[in-house]
């Protein structure tokens, strides 16, 4: 459902297509989660996170532009991206009243939190979900029924771990158990 308060879901869809526009036309992996850490593990994951996915020229990084999860792996996505001089490929989306941030590129669409998520939650082909809150079930709902496909760190709790009525986030086809199984494992980090 649309838990937004101003934009009708085909303002929020011409938002997404809008933003699509500007990105380059690569696989999108959006970082969904908390915006403080509550697991001693999660920012170490985080970091090493920003830093593996940074060697992937083919994709690109989005965040919802809040501190937390997003901003420890999207700092350090971009850190490492240019200290290897390749194209930077950091981008947040943040409502219109938000500041941009100081690295990447900042898209301010939304009059609110609520449609942010709605708006992130149609974006990306990829979604990684470390630790996160009710805000973070919202963007996970949306972005499953989007068609996106989640990836929970299970290890990191919060809705990563199935909290706060998270939807159900299923194994694809194509990964294998041992790899799935590892993102559940705490003593991984």
């Amino acid at each position: 459902s649309t838990q937004s308060t101003g934009m009708n879901k085909k303002s929020i869809e011409t938002a997404v297509e809008e933003i699509k526009s500007k990105l380059p036309k690569k696989k999108s992996v959006g970082i969904l989660g908390s915006t403080s850490f509550f697991s001693k593990i999660t920012q170490p994951i985080c970091t090493e996170l920003g830093h593996v996915l940074s060697k992937r020229s083919d994709l690109i990084l989005i965040t919802g532009g809040m501190p937390g999860t997003a901003e420890a792996v999207g700092r350090s996505f971009y850190k490492c991206r240019k200290a290897s001089g390749q194209s930077l490929d950091v981008y947040h989306i943040l409502p219109v009243f938000e500041t941009k941030w100081d690295y990447g590129t900042t898209f301010l669409y939304g009059s609110d939190m609520a449609e942010r998520r709605e708006i992130l939650g149609r974006l990306c082909d990829v979604y990684i979900v470390l630790e996160g809150g009710p805000g973070t079930a919202h963007e996970t709902e949306v972005a499953k029924k989007a068609g996106g496909i989640l990836v929970p760190v299970t290890c990191t709790g919060g809705v990563a771990a199935g909290m706060f009525n998270a939807p159900t986030m299923s194994k694809p086809k194509d990964v294998d158990d041992s790899d799935w199984n590892l993102l559940s494992d705490k003593n991984l980090s």
